[in-house]
């Protein structure tokens, strides 16, 4: 709360806040911290629940609490482990008034504040390309994300009742419980994205709480820009569920592979079978192999867009031998744990 105060926000903004607090042996004392807070641009709301509603609910009361009101536009979500830049409400100004008058409107569900430097579906590390400002991704953010009234609404008008979708191995071990498990899903159904900005203007504290335990892993730094660009749909790098590039963006920056229909399974959560007809990119050798690339280069992408040679990544087609995915497997974790900060040799080194 305190990084709140820090922040530079546009002096026509009204920014109401709503404090929530769930039901804890510490409720009181948090009410009483959250009661000293002074905020100079608009009404302070300050909810103690009487019972423990959760997570999940908490994230949905908070966000109906706003729909329900007739003079807001769009609502920030910060949970209570987060501090944000001085320069957030800039950022969300500025993107704010690009998707307005964006015609793709409809395919974004949200907008982060965080950018991630480790994909949470895998926990490897994770680089984007950078083209501009932002990039897409179909993967929803839960360390400061707005949503305006009608993306919010969209997704709690959206019936999730028996709908069964394949998800990253690793989210659909999460809990029902997880309102973010559910707005993936609803995410994939309706095929819409969160945009995400290149530079991050939250970041997770990791102190510990319900759901995380003193986890530093997650902290990035904080960007202090007040100016932007911002690109569309259209033009950006797109990124899916695994955070895994959408071929059509490689298909248009790699010409030797443009009029090749291919999966890209750099995350290893996809085509796990053995038997795999269609070409893929992935660490994994199959059968038949078109290409093949180094993955000497950040991000992993640029490695096929300037045809970086090597035999790490390979396009290739069929079966593979049991000892080719473990190979693919380690070639993945050896770069994002190793090589992204120390050699194989100095690692080695340090657990002889």
């Amino acid at each position: 709360m305190e990084s709140l105060k820090r922040t530079k926000p546009n002096s026509e903004l009204i920014i109401d806040i709503l404090i929530s607090i769930d039901f804890s042996p510490e409720q009181k004392l948090v009410f009483e911290f959250a009661n000293k807070f002074d905020w100079d641009l608009g009404v302070i709301d300050i909810i103690a629940h009487k019972n423990n509603i959760g997570l999940k609910n908490h994230i949905h009361f908070c966000g109906d609490y706003f729909a329900e009101k007739n003079n807001w536009d769009a609502i920030l979500m910060l949970e209570d482990d987060l501090i944000v830049s001085d320069s957030i409400f800039l950022y969300l100004n500025a993107v704010y008034n690009f998707i307005k008058k964006d015609k793709n409107i409809e395919s974004i569900a949200g907008i982060a504040c965080y950018s991630p430097e480790i994909n949470e579906t895998d926990l490897c590390s994770f680089t984007p390309i950078v083209i501009s400002d932002n990039y897409y991704a179909q993967l929803p953010c839960s360390w400061g994300q707005l949503w305006t009234k009608k993306m919010w609404l969209n997704y709690r008008n959206f019936n999730l009742d028996n709908t069964s979708i394949k998800m990253p191995a690793n989210i659909e071990r999460w809990s029902v419980n997880s309102w973010k498990k559910d707005f993936l899903k609803y995410m994939i159904i309706s095929n819409k994205y969160f945009l995400y900005p290149t530079n991050s203007f939250t970041s997770n504290t990791g102190a510990s709480g319900v759901h995380m335990q003193n986890n530093h892993k997650f902290q990035v730094n904080l960007s202090s820009r007040n100016s932007f660009n911002f690109t569309s749909l259209d033009t950006s790098p797109i990124y899916d569920s695994c955070l895994d590039l959408l071929p059509i963006y490689l298909k248009e920056s790699c010409l030797n592979i443009s009029d090749i229909d291919f999966n890209v399974n750099f995350s290893l959560d996809k085509s796990k079978n053995n038997q795999f007809d269609n070409w893929e990119v992935s660490f994994i050798k199959r059968e038949q192999i078109l290409k093949s690339w180094s993955s000497s280069l950040i991000p992993i992408e640029n490695n096929l867009i300037y045809n970086s040679k090597g035999s790490d990544i390979f396009l290739s087609k069929g079966t593979y031998t049991y000892f080719n995915y473990l190979k693919g497997i380690f070639a993945k974790y050896k770069r994002n744990y190793f090589n992204r900060y120390y050699s194989l040799k100095s690692y080695l080194m340090r657990i002889i």
